[in-house]
C-alpha cells in the first residue's frame, strides 16, 4: 500500500468546493428563471457564468500556501540560485485523468542549465536539456475557462507536464506559465524549433 501523501483527496476535493459553493445559488437562480424564460434569465446565466469564473480564479487554489510550506520541509527542494530556478508545480503523466484535478502530483520544477527536472511526492523526472526538442502550452481542463494550461517540455520519448501553483490565483499561474515558457526556450539549444500551441 503506498505511504499517504500530502497532496489527498480531500485536499483535490477543497479545491472544487470553494468555487462550488459560490456558483450553486446562482444555478439555482438561472434554474428558477428558466421555468418562465425572460430577460432576467440571460442576466441570471451571465451572472452565474462570471461568479463561477471568479470562484475558480480566486478560490480554486485553496490551501496551497500550507502544501507548499509543507512539500517543502518534506520534499527539501533545492533553493534557487542565478541560474536556477525552483517553481512550485502540480504534474501529471499525460495519460493521468481525474474528475478532482489535473494535477497527479505536487512538488517542485527544478529548472537549471543543464535540466529540467520535477521532484515530487510521487514522481521524480528529470530531462536532460540538450535532448529537450520543444517546450510549449498545452490545454488542461483550466484553459476551457482560460484560467491555465500545462507547461509542456517534450523530448523524443514523451513529455514533462507542469502547472505553476506559485500564484494565488489560476490567472496569476497561467501568466507565470506562459513567461516560464518563453524564458526556457530562449536558454535551450531547441528553443527556436519550439512552436507553441497556447
Amino acid at each position: 500500500m503506498p505511504p499517504p501523501t500530502l497532496w489527498n483527496g480531500s485536499r483535490r476535493l477543497a479545491g472544487n468546493l470553494a468555487p462550488l459553493a459560490v456558483v450553486v445559488p446562482g444555478l439555482a437562480w438561472t434554474l428558477m428563471e428558466a421555468v418562465n424564460p425572460s430577460i432576467r434569465l440571460v442576466w441570471a446565466a451571465g451572472a452565474t457564468l462570471a461568479a463561477g469564473w471568479l470562484a475558480v480564479n480566486l478560490f480554486g487554489l485553496v490551501g496551497t500556501r500550507r502544501l507548499k510550506r509543507d512539500l517543502i520541509r518534506s520534499l527539501k527542494p533545492p533553493p534557487p540560485e542565478p541560474g536556477r530556478s525552483v517553481v512550485f508545480c502540480g504534474f501529471a503523466r499525460p495519460s493521468f485523468r481525474s474528475a478532482l484535478d489535473p494535477h497527479e502530483d505536487l512538488g517542485f520544477l527544478v529548472l537549471s542549465p543543464e535540466s529540467v527536472e520535477f521532484r515530487g511526492e510521487l514522481h521524480h523526472v528529470r530531462l536532460n536539456r540538450h535532448d529537450l526538442k520543444a517546450i510549449r502550452m498545452r490545454p488542461n481542463v483550466h484553459s476551457l475557462l482560460g484560467l491555465g494550461g500545462w507547461m509542456s517540455f517534450e523530448v523524443a520519448e514523451g513529455r514533462l507536464l507542469v502547472e505553476p501553483r506559485e500564484r494565488p490565483t489560476h490567472l496569476g499561474n497561467l501568466l507565470l506559465a506562459r513567461r516560464l515558457v518563453k524564458e526556457e526556450r530562449r536558454r535551450t539549444r531547441s528553443g527556436p524549433r519550439s512552436q507553441s500551441s497556447g
